[in-house]
């Protein structure tokens, strides 16, 4: 998450997939940067990607 006028510094976000799909706008909204954890399975890879394409499309 990027800095605030009340937090003055980055903070890191670790998310499960739920919380992730339920927070997507509040992270877009908040020009949050999201990447993947280093490891992170192919196909749990590609379902991030699909849902936010899909989020992206639906602007």
């Amino acid at each position: 998450m990027p800095p605030t006028a009340a937090r003055p510094h980055q903070t890191g976000l670790l998310l499960c997939g739920h919380h992730y799909r339920v927070s997507q706008p509040a992270l877009e909204a908040a020009r949050a940067t999201v990447r993947e954890l280093p490891g992170t399975p192919d196909d749990v890879a590609a379902w991030i990607d699909a849902t936010r394409s899909a989020a992206s499309a639906g602007r």
